[in-house]
């Protein structure tokens, strides 16, 4: 058995930003983050509130892989959603 991952990066919700050209069936806003690659490139990302609820509950799903940081899914959904 492996060690557990230590885990130290973040994607803080109350960084949003909005979709400027915000078009009809998409989300106007996202959850802006940077990623590093294994290169050193950075490359910005944006996600949608759906995909990071989808990412948590994958989380929840694979305990094994995060770090001893891992909040409750009650904890999760509340600082998820106080914006």
């Amino acid at each position: 058995m492996s060690e557990k991952n230590e885990v130290v990066s973040y994607i803080k919700l109350s960084e949003r930003v909005d979709n400027e050209d915000h078009k009809f069936g998409e989300t106007d806003r996202y959850q802006p983050c940077y990623i590093e690659f294994a290169d050193n490139t950075i490359k910005g990302a944006l996600f949608t509130e759906n995909e990071i609820l989808k990412a948590i509950t994958r989380a929840r799903k694979n305990p094994e892989d995060m770090g001893d940081r891992d909040k409750s899914l009650l904890e999760d959904l509340s600082d998820f959603f106080k914006f």
